[in-house]
């Protein structure tokens, strides 16, 4: 390792030490002809290393997009070889987890993820495409304005610009454990795909803490007939949305073919799981009492499927206690249980001042019983639904009731806003 104070050919001079890496060791460095800090990576001592080395060298000079540094320099000094690049300031995300002691925010990791993937629509993208094939924590680099980079091209695959197409297929065998896909740990070939796989390990290293099961440990069990580990990691604490997990489950495929067939396709997956998991966040709730467990499995089921929160109860005591405590934005209620009148049940709703604005609507399986019920007071809308026929116009009569009770509860925000003031 180069010595603080160092000066290579007259015009480098060594600052500090910024990282080492299997291929070699980057430096901050202050270029004096230009009164700039740069960065130089040197290579580490092997004749393959050399060629594997210029390759990298080569390919990031002629690479041109925001979150890649720049190559401007490429020299030997005797049996040493460096090439100068643009100096990213910040640290990588393996030094910012450890820091923390704790996982990332989702939201922040899924900006990572934009960004990464990003990078990779235009690496891929490149005749042939360049393969990065060593995509983890430790080579994304953070800048202090949030940039993130991504580094170390030292097992990439590839060319571009003026590179010849024949070192296209020259790269060196190597990879990281937690990150790689079983083509790349068996050496039977890697593509764009492969790099999709690091990246969800990647991903999930940063939202649970810890990197998934090595793809080497998981063909063995799954060769051996036994459940995927994966599985079993995935389940413990922290879990994730279902939605990412699942997108990310899919770029973990132990067969290539089964995980997303670009970077696009990952990053819109991305972005839909993201936009699912806010509006489920932000989906209303629906309580339905009923003692015909049938009816309520069939309401719940299409509730659901509709985006709402759901939340249920056979028993009318029960029920109406948990009603009062949690404050649905909806109540859907059979009109006459065993141990409580649909008429009762709107009295106490109404009685109740945190909950007397909560829109209900009564069940009812039998036509006959249709009717229009004007609790004393008016307080919401409430009608009778017939059921299964009328489920269609249960959806629609529920979205309407609760845009009703939304208008409701600004209207009395903003009273409290001028009585306090």
């Amino acid at each position: 390792m180069l010595k603080i104070g160092t000066s290579i050919q007259g015009r480098y001079l060594i600052v500090r030490p910024l990282g080492r890496g299997g291929m070699g060791t980057v430096y901050q460095v202050l270029d004096t002809n230009l009164d700039a800090i740069v960065a130089i990576k040197e290579a580490h001592i092997g004749l393959g290393d050399h060629l594997q080395f210029e390759r990298e060298a080569k390919l990031l000079a002629n690479l041109r997009h925001s979150f890649l540094p720049r190559v401007t320099h490429y020299f030997q000094v005797v049996d040493r070889q460096f090439f100068v690049m643009e100096f990213v300031d910040g640290y990588d995300l393996a030094h910012h987890l450890e820091l923390r002691g704790r996982p990332f925010e989702l939201g922040q990791v899924l900006k990572w993820a934009e960004d990464l993937l990003g990078v990779l629509e235009y690496l891929h993208s490149q005749d042939p495409p360049i393969l990065h094939r060593d995509i983890k924590p430790a080579n994304l680099r953070l800048t202090p304005t949030g940039e993130l980079f991504l580094v170390d091209f030292g097992l990439a695959k590839g060319t571009a610009g003026a590179m010849s197409k024949e070192s296209a297929m020259t790269s060196v065998y190597g990879y990281t454990l937690s990150y790689a896909p079983p083509e790349q740990i068996s050496g039977s070939g890697t593509d764009e795909r492969s790099d999709l796989y690091a990246v969800a390990a990647t991903l999930i290293h940063l939202l649970k803490g810890q990197p998934p099961p090595p793809a080497d440990l998981r063909q063995q069990v799954v060769d051996s007939h036994g459940a995927d580990p994966l599985e079993h990691f995935l389940m413990t604490p922290p879990t994730l949305p279902r939605d990412l997990e699942s997108v990310l489950r899919r770029a973990l495929s132990l067969g290539r073919a089964q995980r997303q067939a670009s970077a696009t396709e990952m990053r819109l997956a991305l972005r839909q799981a993201e936009l699912t998991r806010l509006r489920s966040e932000q989906s209303r709730t629906v309580f339905v009492l009923d003692d015909d467990r049938p009816r309520i499995d069939l309401v719940e089921a299409r509730l659901r499927r509709e985006g709402y929160n759901v939340r249920t109860a056979l028993d009318a005591d029960i029920g109406l206690s948990e009603i009062l405590s949690s404050q649905p934005d909806l109540l859907i209620a059979k009109a006459s249980m065993t141990l409580l009148d649909g008429t009762d049940l709107v009295s106490q709703i109404r009685q109740n001042r945190q909950t007397k604005f909560i829109p209900i609507i009564l069940l009812e399986s039998d036509q006959t019983n249709t009717k229009t019920l004007k609790p004393k007071g008016d307080e919401g809308a409430i009608g009778y639904i017939t059921l299964p026929k009328d489920l269609d116009l249960l959806l629609s009569r529920a979205q309407t009731l609760m845009d009703f009770k939304m208008y409701l509860d600004s209207v009395e925000s903003v009273a409290l806003r001028k009585t306090r003031a």
